[in-house]
């Protein structure tokens, strides 16, 4: 995967988290025919480049990817037709930024994140972070020497 997400566990719980509205069409779309964790399968692997959906799926590569079901359900809806796919980053950036406030945010004192520690695990700037977290309230500077 992409250094998006080297830190991200990402859990099927989580998936149920994203707010598809927030999404582009064409994700909506994918994620409505396929689900979203075919969609993140399918984006993370041929995201960013073209694929020629195929009239049927069976022994497809569109297939070995995302498997028969989600494949023949692709090819129902756009067999035949090039589709440009787009890259999976706003998923990834949107399951990313729902784990930094569960580790900014977290209910026990002794797990939560600082927000030099969160952008130590995360690979962000502080100010990143601190923009990212739902509280912004905080003094940015305040854990500067964590």
């Amino acid at each position: 995967m992409s250094n998006l997400t080297d830190n991200l566990n990402i859990e099927h719980e989580d998936l149920k988290l994203v707010d598809p509205k927030l999404l582009p069409p064409q994700m909506r779309a994918f994620i409505q025919i396929i689900g979203l964790p075919d969609t993140i399968t399918l984006l993370n692997k041929k995201g960013g480049t073209v694929l020629r959906v195929p009239i049927e799926a069976r022994g497809t590569k569109l297939e070995q990817i995302i498997g028969y079901d989600s494949a023949h359900n692709l090819c129902q809806h756009f067999g035949g037709k090039v589709i440009d796919l787009p890259k999976a980053d706003k998923i990834l950036i949107q399951l990313r930024n729902i784990a930094i406030n569960s580790a900014r945010n977290n209910k026990d004192i002794n797990k939560r994140l600082s927000v030099s520690q969160a952008a130590l695990k995360f690979n962000l700037t502080t100010r990143h972070i601190t923009n990212v977290s739902q509280d912004n309230n905080e003094n940015p500077t305040g854990d500067l020497f964590d």
